[in-house]
């Protein structure tokens, strides 16, 4: 007997409260098409290539390449590319540039395979804990 009162207690909170006219239906349709177009945006941004430099956490060059080893953040790199190239002033580099440089670093002559052309970055989503403070708040 309970239980058929507490279903008969559902199914009416269930019903829409009041008239349902085309200002509630479109009240509705808003909220819900927000809601969507929201979390679209917040899984396709990290993925567009022009916003590498903001969601990119590092990049894996191919395993012939001896000189980095799994996968190499931006200050990693750096740190080599300082070494080679000697004092660097103190800028934040895009990915697309570091990776030129990295390129210039090896010698290309005699048909040498280019590695760093098959570099897979390891964008937002690839990292261990994908984190919105890695975004956010960015460290130094």
């Amino acid at each position: 007997g309970l239980s058929l009162i507490r279903m008969n207690g559902v199914r009416g909170s269930l019903r829409v409260a009041g008239d349902v006219n085309l200002r509630s239906i479109l009240k509705v349709a808003l909220g819900v098409s927000i809601i969507v177009l929201t979390s679209v945006a917040i899984a396709i941004i990290p993925l567009l290539s022009f916003l590498d430099n903001f969601f990119v956490n590092g990049v894996k060059f191919a395993d012939d390449l001896r000189i980095f080893i799994g996968t190499q953040t931006k200050q990693n790199l750096l740190k080599v590319l300082e070494g080679y190239y000697g004092r660097m002033k103190d800028t934040t580099l895009s990915w697309d540039v570091i990776l030129k440089m990295v390129s210039n670093v090896f010698s290309h002559d005699a048909g040498y395979k280019d590695h760093t052309e098959s570099v897979r970055k390891q964008d937002f989503y690839g990292s261990d804990g994908v984190c919105f403070i890695q975004v956010f708040c960015p460290q130094g």
